[in-house]
Protein backbone atom coordinates (compact mmCIF):
# COMPACT_ATOMS: atom_id res chain seq x y z
CA UNK A 1 0.00 0.00 0.00
CA UNK A 2 1.03 3.41 -0.53
CA UNK A 3 1.44 6.06 2.19
CA UNK A 4 1.01 9.97 1.14
CA UNK A 5 1.04 12.78 3.32
CA UNK A 6 0.14 16.03 2.50
CA UNK A 7 1.20 19.59 4.52
CA UNK A 8 0.23 23.28 3.34
CA UNK A 9 3.15 25.36 4.36
CA UNK A 10 1.87 28.85 4.14
CA UNK A 11 0.45 28.08 1.03
CA UNK A 12 -1.71 31.59 -0.27
CA UNK A 13 -4.87 29.28 -1.28
CA UNK A 14 -8.05 30.87 -2.33
CA UNK A 15 -10.38 29.88 0.61
CA UNK A 16 -9.00 27.33 3.25
CA UNK A 17 -8.19 29.87 5.81
CA UNK A 18 -10.55 30.93 9.03
CA UNK A 19 -8.75 34.12 8.91
CA UNK A 20 -10.31 35.91 6.06
CA UNK A 21 -8.46 38.33 3.61
CA UNK A 22 -10.40 40.46 0.99
CA UNK A 23 -8.00 40.04 -1.86
CA UNK A 24 -4.93 37.15 -2.52
CA UNK A 25 -2.39 40.39 -2.09
CA UNK A 26 -3.45 41.16 1.61
CA UNK A 27 -3.81 37.03 2.20
CA UNK A 28 0.04 36.63 0.57
CA UNK A 29 1.22 40.12 3.12
CA UNK A 30 0.33 37.91 6.11
CA UNK A 31 1.64 34.67 4.99
CA UNK A 32 5.08 35.85 3.77
CA UNK A 33 5.67 38.49 6.58
CA UNK A 34 8.99 37.77 7.63
CA UNK A 35 8.36 37.54 11.39
CA UNK A 36 5.65 34.97 10.91
CA UNK A 37 7.53 32.97 8.03
CA UNK A 38 10.54 32.80 11.11
CA UNK A 39 8.16 31.88 13.64
CA UNK A 40 6.52 28.83 11.04
CA UNK A 41 9.72 27.81 10.19
CA UNK A 42 11.02 27.47 13.62
CA UNK A 43 7.47 25.17 14.45
CA UNK A 44 8.18 23.23 11.33
CA UNK A 45 11.34 22.62 12.13
CA UNK A 46 10.87 21.59 16.31
CA UNK A 47 8.02 19.46 15.50
CA UNK A 48 6.40 18.50 12.47
CA UNK A 49 9.50 17.32 10.58
CA UNK A 50 11.52 15.81 13.14
CA UNK A 51 8.50 13.35 13.51
CA UNK A 52 8.18 12.85 9.67
CA UNK A 53 12.41 12.20 9.48
CA UNK A 54 12.19 9.86 12.85
CA UNK A 55 9.14 7.56 10.88
CA UNK A 56 10.49 3.68 11.58
CA UNK A 57 9.26 3.00 7.83
CA UNK A 58 10.20 5.59 5.61
CA UNK A 59 8.35 4.15 2.55
CA UNK A 60 6.05 7.06 2.05
CA UNK A 61 5.71 10.13 0.30
CA UNK A 62 5.44 13.62 2.27
CA UNK A 63 4.27 16.38 0.15
CA UNK A 64 4.95 20.16 1.00
CA UNK A 65 2.48 22.45 -1.05
CA UNK A 66 3.59 25.72 -1.21
CA UNK A 67 3.30 28.78 -2.90
CA UNK A 68 4.86 29.57 -6.44
CA UNK A 69 6.70 32.95 -4.92
CA UNK A 70 7.22 31.95 -1.29
CA UNK A 71 9.52 34.26 -0.66
CA UNK A 72 13.52 32.88 -1.85
CA UNK A 73 14.81 32.65 1.76
CA UNK A 74 12.17 30.63 3.22
CA UNK A 75 12.14 28.23 0.18
CA UNK A 76 15.96 27.67 0.72
CA UNK A 77 15.48 27.24 4.33
CA UNK A 78 13.04 24.47 3.60
CA UNK A 79 14.64 22.54 0.80
CA UNK A 80 17.59 22.83 3.30
CA UNK A 81 16.10 21.23 6.39
CA UNK A 82 14.48 17.92 4.43
CA UNK A 83 17.28 17.87 1.42
CA UNK A 84 18.22 14.52 2.96
CA UNK A 85 14.68 12.89 2.86
CA UNK A 86 14.27 11.06 -0.35
CA UNK A 87 10.71 11.25 0.44
CA UNK A 88 9.54 14.91 1.70
CA UNK A 89 8.85 16.64 -1.64
CA UNK A 90 7.94 20.44 -2.07
CA UNK A 91 5.90 21.72 -4.29
CA UNK A 92 5.27 24.88 -5.98
CA UNK A 93 1.67 26.31 -6.75
CA UNK A 94 0.23 29.46 -7.56
CA UNK A 95 -2.75 30.18 -5.64
CA UNK A 96 -5.40 27.95 -6.58
CA UNK A 97 -8.99 26.67 -4.25
CA UNK A 98 -7.79 25.02 -1.36
CA UNK A 99 -9.38 21.81 -1.20
CA UNK A 100 -8.84 21.73 -5.37
CA UNK A 101 -5.07 22.30 -5.32
CA UNK A 102 -4.37 20.06 -2.40
CA UNK A 103 -6.73 17.02 -3.94
CA UNK A 104 -5.27 17.55 -6.84
CA UNK A 105 -1.51 17.59 -5.47
CA UNK A 106 -2.44 14.44 -3.92
CA UNK A 107 -3.73 12.30 -6.69
CA UNK A 108 -0.99 13.36 -8.85
CA UNK A 109 1.14 11.14 -6.86
CA UNK A 110 -1.00 8.10 -6.33
CA UNK A 111 0.46 4.86 -7.92
CA UNK A 112 -1.73 2.77 -9.64
CA UNK A 113 0.43 -0.06 -9.43
CA UNK A 114 -0.70 -0.15 -5.83
CA UNK A 115 -4.04 -1.17 -4.34
CA UNK A 116 -4.49 0.99 -2.10
CA UNK A 117 -3.47 4.63 -1.51
CA UNK A 118 -3.87 5.50 2.40
CA UNK A 119 -3.40 9.25 2.95
CA UNK A 120 -2.92 11.84 5.52
CA UNK A 121 -2.09 15.49 6.08
CA UNK A 122 -0.19 16.77 9.07
CA UNK A 123 -0.31 21.01 9.51
CA UNK A 124 3.56 22.91 10.10
CA UNK A 125 2.78 22.94 13.47
CA UNK A 126 1.97 19.52 14.79
CA UNK A 127 3.87 15.99 14.73
CA UNK A 128 2.90 12.23 14.69
CA UNK A 129 4.64 9.46 16.48
CA UNK A 130 7.82 7.99 14.67
CA UNK A 131 5.99 4.49 14.24
CA UNK A 132 2.48 6.25 12.35
CA UNK A 133 3.60 5.36 8.75
CA UNK A 134 4.14 1.77 10.07
CA UNK A 135 0.72 1.49 11.97
CA UNK A 136 -1.08 2.82 8.68
CA UNK A 137 0.49 0.58 6.80
CA UNK A 138 -0.59 -2.73 9.39
CA UNK A 139 -4.19 -0.96 10.50
CA UNK A 140 -4.80 -0.40 7.08
CA UNK A 141 -4.35 -4.20 5.73
CA UNK A 142 -7.09 -5.34 8.35
CA UNK A 143 -9.28 -2.40 7.39
CA UNK A 144 -9.02 -3.69 3.68
CA UNK A 145 -10.44 -7.05 4.50
CA UNK A 146 -13.09 -5.84 7.16
CA UNK A 147 -14.34 -3.14 4.41
CA UNK A 148 -13.71 -4.90 1.40
CA UNK A 149 -17.02 -3.70 -0.03
CA UNK A 150 -16.39 0.15 1.41
CA UNK A 151 -14.90 2.54 -1.22
CA UNK A 152 -12.74 3.97 1.52
CA UNK A 153 -12.56 3.97 4.99
CA UNK A 154 -10.65 6.15 7.85
CA UNK A 155 -8.24 5.64 10.89
CA UNK A 156 -8.19 7.69 13.43
CA UNK A 157 -5.59 7.51 15.97
CA UNK A 158 -7.31 9.74 18.78
CA UNK A 159 -4.83 9.79 21.81
CA UNK A 160 -2.25 12.39 21.68
CA UNK A 161 -1.10 15.91 23.51
CA UNK A 162 -2.51 19.16 22.97
CA UNK A 163 0.65 21.33 23.50
CA UNK A 164 1.40 24.80 24.09
CA UNK A 165 5.05 25.94 22.94
CA UNK A 166 6.12 28.80 25.40
CA UNK A 167 9.61 30.51 26.10
CA UNK A 168 9.90 28.16 28.89
CA UNK A 169 9.18 25.16 27.21
CA UNK A 170 6.19 22.94 26.13
CA UNK A 171 3.16 22.77 27.99
CA UNK A 172 1.02 19.91 27.44
CA UNK A 173 -1.74 17.67 27.99
CA UNK A 174 -2.80 14.63 26.95
CA UNK A 175 -6.19 13.50 25.72
CA UNK A 176 -8.87 11.95 23.92
CA UNK A 177 -10.24 13.98 20.73
CA UNK A 178 -11.94 11.69 18.02
CA UNK A 179 -11.36 13.25 14.33
CA UNK A 180 -8.48 16.18 14.75
CA UNK A 181 -6.08 16.51 12.13
CA UNK A 182 -3.22 14.77 12.98
CA UNK A 183 -2.92 11.05 13.14
CA UNK A 184 -6.17 11.11 10.70
CA UNK A 185 -5.99 9.09 7.48
CA UNK A 186 -8.46 7.80 5.12
CA UNK A 187 -7.80 4.84 3.20
CA UNK A 188 -8.70 4.67 -0.47
CA UNK A 189 -8.54 2.53 -3.34
CA UNK A 190 -5.71 3.67 -6.37
CA UNK A 191 -8.52 4.36 -8.79
CA UNK A 192 -10.70 6.56 -6.05
CA UNK A 193 -10.89 10.12 -7.50
CA UNK A 194 -11.53 11.75 -4.43
CA UNK A 195 -8.96 12.21 -1.05
CA UNK A 196 -8.59 12.91 2.16
CA UNK A 197 -8.86 16.73 1.21
CA UNK A 198 -12.34 16.29 -0.23
CA UNK A 199 -13.58 15.57 2.95
CA UNK A 200 -13.65 17.92 6.16
CA UNK A 201 -11.85 15.92 8.27
CA UNK A 202 -14.49 17.19 11.61
CA UNK A 203 -17.23 14.84 9.09
CA UNK A 204 -14.99 11.55 7.88
CA UNK A 205 -17.37 9.32 9.83
CA UNK A 206 -20.72 10.67 7.82
CA UNK A 207 -18.74 9.69 4.35
CA UNK A 208 -16.69 6.20 5.50
CA UNK A 209 -16.27 4.17 7.99
CA UNK A 210 -13.97 5.04 11.18
CA UNK A 211 -11.16 2.92 13.14
CA UNK A 212 -10.29 4.57 16.11
CA UNK A 213 -7.74 3.55 18.29
CA UNK A 214 -7.27 5.95 21.35
CA UNK A 215 -4.78 3.76 23.77
CA UNK A 216 -1.03 4.73 22.69
CA UNK A 217 -0.51 8.75 22.25
CA UNK A 218 0.31 9.60 18.75
CA UNK A 219 -0.01 13.07 17.89
CA UNK A 220 0.78 16.23 18.72
CA UNK A 221 -1.46 19.62 17.71
CA UNK A 222 0.18 22.72 18.73
CA UNK A 223 -1.96 25.25 20.10
CA UNK A 224 -0.47 29.14 20.36
CA UNK A 225 -1.61 32.81 19.54
CA UNK A 226 -0.63 32.37 16.06
CA UNK A 227 -3.14 29.51 14.97
CA UNK A 228 -5.31 30.43 11.75
CA UNK A 229 -8.02 28.24 13.29
CA UNK A 230 -10.06 28.27 15.98
CA UNK A 231 -7.89 27.29 18.10
CA UNK A 232 -6.20 30.22 19.04
CA UNK A 233 -9.52 31.07 20.64
CA UNK A 234 -9.40 27.93 22.45
CA UNK A 235 -6.53 27.89 24.65
CA UNK A 236 -8.27 28.32 27.68
CA UNK A 237 -9.56 24.84 27.13
CA UNK A 238 -6.79 22.78 28.01
CA UNK A 239 -5.23 22.72 31.22
CA UNK A 240 -1.11 22.78 29.57
CA UNK A 241 1.32 22.15 32.44
CA UNK A 242 5.06 21.50 31.94
CA UNK A 243 6.01 18.19 30.56
CA UNK A 244 7.05 15.18 33.07
CA UNK A 245 9.80 13.34 32.63
CA UNK A 246 7.93 10.95 30.98
CA UNK A 247 5.99 12.98 28.89
CA UNK A 248 9.45 14.44 27.69
CA UNK A 249 10.53 10.86 26.67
Amino acid sequence: MQVIGLCRFSYPALGGFQREHKTIEQRKAFLYDTARLTHRLRLFQSFNLPSILAQTDTDFQFLILIGDDLPIWARECLHDLTATADHIKILSHPPKTHRQIAAQVILNHVDATHSHSIQFRLDDDDAVHRTFVERLKNDAAAGITAYAAKPRFALDYARGYAIRPTAEGVHAQELVRNLWTPALAAVFKTSAKNTIMNFGHHKLDQHMPVISDWETPMFLRSFHDENDSASARELDRFNFAPLTPQQQQ
